[in-house]
């Protein structure tokens, strides 16, 4: 491909699905290393619980969420701004963008499970407040490496990327 030709359909699916494997395989090691503390923890209750399959669903899930944000340039508006603005304005819109998208991803299990309107926001309002305040921190904590790269790589271009990740 020329430089001033754009990329076909073909070429960008290809660079859609590279992006997509990248970033659930980050999301992957990041919950698969939380569920593992998890399981150490509840182990020295008593408790034997280790579903790394969940990790790889929710790396899977929230890597195609993430891919969604990015398409819909969520955090982009920062664009000519300092790097650590835009790290920190691309990692809060992310954020929102996977709230909303878990929010209506609890509301489709809910429907799937026949529960009303009602039931779902019920049964989310019960629980103490940092009990979704924890979950989101941790994604915070997540996406801000995650996004630093990025903007890292977007910065200075793929090709010194690459040299200063691997050596010349």
């Amino acid at each position: 491909m020329t430089e001033s030709a754009s990329p076909t359909r073909r070429e960008r699916l290809l660079e859609e699905l590279r992006k997509y494997a990248l970033i659930s395989a980050y999301l992957w090691v990041c919950f698969a290393v939380l569920t593992l503390f998890k399981a150490a923890s509840l182990e020295t209750e008593g408790v034997v619980w280790a579903p790394l399959g969940f990790a790889v669903v929710q790396a899977l899930v929230l890597g195609k969420f993430i891919l969604i944000g990015d398409a819909l340039k969520a955090g982009h508006r920062a664009a000519h701004h300092s790097l650590i603005y835009r790290i920190a304005w691309r990692s809060l819109a992310m954020l929102g963008v996977l709230i909303v998208f878990k929010a209506l991803e609890e509301l489709v299990v809910g429907w799937v499970h026949d529960q009303s309107f009602a039931t779902i926001l019920e049964e989310a309002t019960a629980l103490p407040l940092w009990v979704h305040l924890a979950p989101v921190l941790l994604m915070l904590l997540i996406l801000v490496p995650m996004i630093t790269v990025a903007e890292i790589h977007r910065s200075i271009g793929q090709e010194r990327f690459r040299e200063l990740l691997l050596g010349r």
